[in-house]
Order: structure tokens, then C-alpha cells, then sequence
């Protein structure tokens, strides 16, 4: 018997082996456009993020840098009875004649100034002011109406109208000072 082969050629198409449909083109650029606004939104978000974040670290340290002076000073002076500066320490003189705590109650610079007035650099859009409270140990949230030995002294640091930094912290009269008024 003769056994024949048989060889069947595959005839492929020229047409397309040309070039890419215009329906192809478009799916394509459809993908890439899609790819690239999802790298665009993660660059924005990813910048917002930094901006924010640098934001927060230049106001804390901005608050910490006013709270540590502050709390450097005496609780009180001998003679003052009040929350606040008294006649001699004019306000026009900047913090350097601040003395002690409450001295800087109702203090505000914006831009954020030195204790010898002179408006500090790079913080242009910033503000920094402070408030300092009486208030009790058994309720330190709580402000009080006369003097228990403890201030809470707030530091809050804005940028525009946006609130970026907050610090409290506590400062109490000394034991040797509380016994000499006995």
C-alpha cells in the first residue's frame, strides 16, 4: 500500500501581520492613560503627605522651643498675686523681660519671634501663642480661680488658620517655695 503524506500548509493572513488595529490602539491607550493618573494621584498624595508632615514637625518644634523658655522661668514672683505681666514688664520689651510663667499668658507672635523680639526666619504664615491657667492637682483639665500650686501653660502653633501643633504641660511651685510662705 502507498502511503501518501499529506502536508497541509497554513496560509496566515498578510493582512495581519501589517500593523495594529485602531481598536487595539485605543485599548492600549486607554491602559497607559489609566497607569498614569494612578502615578500622578500616588505623587499628589504622596506630596500632600509631606507637606503635612513637615508642617507638624516645624510647629512642634517651634511649640517645644517656646515651651522649654517657658517653663525655665520661676512659678511666680514674690509680690504678684496674678495671672500676667505685671507694670514693669512691658509688653513692647518682647519675653526678655519675663520672669516667670504667667508672665506669658495671652502671648502671641506671628511670625513667631525670638524672647528679644527679632521675628525669627522661615516661619513666615505661622503664629504661636500661649495661655497659662491656674488649676488644681486632683483637676489639672480643669482651670481653677486661685492659685493651688499648679499652672497648666498651653503652646499652640498655627499655620493660617489651621491649628498644626498643640503642647501642655504642667508647672508647679517648688516645695521650698511653698513652705516659705508658712
Amino acid at each position: 500500500m502507498y502511503k501518501r503524506r499529506l502536508s497541509h500548509r497554513v496560509k496566515i493572513h498578510r493582512s495581519h501581520l501589517h500593523g495594529v488595529s485602531l481598536v487595539e490602539t485605543v485599548i492600549s491607550l486607554l491602559i497607559l492613560s489609566g497607569a498614569f493618573v494612578a502615578t500622578l494621584n500616588t505623587v499628589s498624595a504622596s506630596r500632600a503627605t509631606y507637606l503635612t508632615t513637615s508642617d507638624r514637625l516645624l510647629g512642634l518644634t517651634l511649640a517645644e522651643d517656646l515651651l522649654a523658655e517657658l517653663l525655665a522661668k520661676d512659678y511666680r514672683e514674690e509680690d504678684s498675686t496674678l495671672i500676667g505681666l505685671d507694670l514693669l514688664e512691658a509688653e513692647g520689651a518682647g519675653r526678655s523681660r519675663y520672669d516667670d510663667v504667667d508672665d506669658y499668658d495671652g502671648w502671641s507672635s506671628s511670625p513667631p519671634q525670638l524672647s528679644d523680639a527679632t521675628q525669627m526666619q522661615g516661619v513666615d504664615g505661622y503664629t504661636r501663642s500661649v495661655e497659662v491657667d491656674w488649676v488644681s492637682s486632683m483637676s489639672p483639665d480643669t482651670p481653677s480661680n486661685s492659685d493651688q500650686g499648679l499652672k497648666r501653660v498651653t503652646v499652640t502653633v498655627l499655620r493660617g488658620e489651621r491649628q498644626i501643633a498643640q503642647l501642655v504641660a504642667y508647672r508647679a511651685e517648688s516645695y521650698e517655695t511653698a513652705g516659705e510662705d508658712e
